[in-house]
């Protein structure tokens, strides 16, 4: 039998593929107060404006009596880029303020079918996705100095060159890992089909990093019983960071069974799913509760009617 083949191509064009604008949210404006959900004190800012993004996209898609596919890349530019910053965190507990700034989202996706028979079905598919904050204040660390003795220090004796100022890159929060994995779907008879899945879910190490000035208390310059640091120190700012939290790779691994039939004007199925079968601890980075670990092992069995 032949195969027929259909693409579909999306080109990059000089102009943005799309243009969105959105307004500021209510509770992006004027929420003040606890949020249980995301276990924070959240501030609103009324000072929000519009956010506009254009946004780009190139795909390839194509559809065989054996074999398909879709896969995509693309890239948004943010304007006033709404999200939630971090102020100040202990432990778990945040104080977050919306805020806005320039950002850039940039990505893959795809996905690739193939029937082994007629009744088999193996697909492959991943996605990956990177976001920075952009026109925001460096964060910077440790001086980075040379590898080899190549300067001089007052004495003129030789000692090594300051090549710069290590500087943390403005990551977007909340971004997910990459993922790639592979699923199989088979159909077992008339009446039976059964799939597995499996996924890697990678680690994600490209974390947000705020950082906020507080002013040490003054002291009393006269009095003995205070250190000469605490005295040096009193009144100057310092930094103080409220990073996000990195999260480790797992393996996701999901199978199920269903059976389809029907009585009288009744259609109805019986599923049975085991999901999370390698019992891994599981960490949701999108989540604003990275630190909560999701369900473990677990098995479903589900009925469902129509008629």
């Amino acid at each position: 039998m032949p195969l027929f083949y259909v693409f579909r191509i999306e080109l990059w064009h000089p102009v943005p593929s799309t243009h969105n604008e959105r307004l500021p949210a209510p509770m992006e404006l004027y929420y003040h107060g606890k949020h249980l959900a995301t276990n924070s004190f959240e501030h609103g800012n009324k000072a929000l404006k519009k956010e506009r993004s254009n946004n780009f996209e190139i795909g390839i898609a194509h559809h065989g009596s054996r074999l398909h596919y879709k896969i995509s890349a693309y890239h948004n530019r943010f304007a006033n880029y709404i999200h939630n910053e971090n102020l100040h965190r202990s432990g778990n507990l945040f104080i977050r303020r919306y805020n806005q700034a320039a950002a850039r989202f940039s990505g893959l996706e795809g996905e690739i079918g193939f029937h082994i028979t007629p009744k088999h079905e193996f697909t492959l598919f991943g996605d990956y996705v990177k976001g920075r904050l952009k026109k925001l204040p460096a964060i910077t660390g440790e001086k980075i100095y040379s590898q080899r003795e190549d300067c001089t220090d007052e004495d003129g004796d030789p000692t090594y060159c300051v090549l710069g100022t290590d500087t943390l890159p403005r990551h977007a929060a909340r971004v997910p890992p990459a993922r790639l994995g592979f699923r199989l779907e088979s159909a077992l008879g008339k009446h039976w089909t059964a799939n597995l899945e499996y996924t890697r879910v990678f680690a994600q190490r490209r974390t947000s990093q705020s950082m906020f000035s507080k002013t040490y208390p003054k002291v009393d310059m006269d009095d003995e019983d205070i250190s000469d640091e605490e005295k040096a120190r009193s009144g100057r700012l310092y930094a103080v960071p409220a990073p996000e939290d990195s999260t480790r790779g797992y393996h996701l691994v999901n199978a199920g069974i269903r059976y389809k039939n029907r009585i009288g004007k009744a259609d109805y199925t019986l599923s049975l799913d085991g999901n999370n079968l390698l019992n891994q601890k599981i960490y949701i980075h999108n989540s604003y509760l990275p630190y909560v670990p999701q369900m473990g092992r677990n098995f479903i069995f589900g009925v469902n009617v129509k008629f």
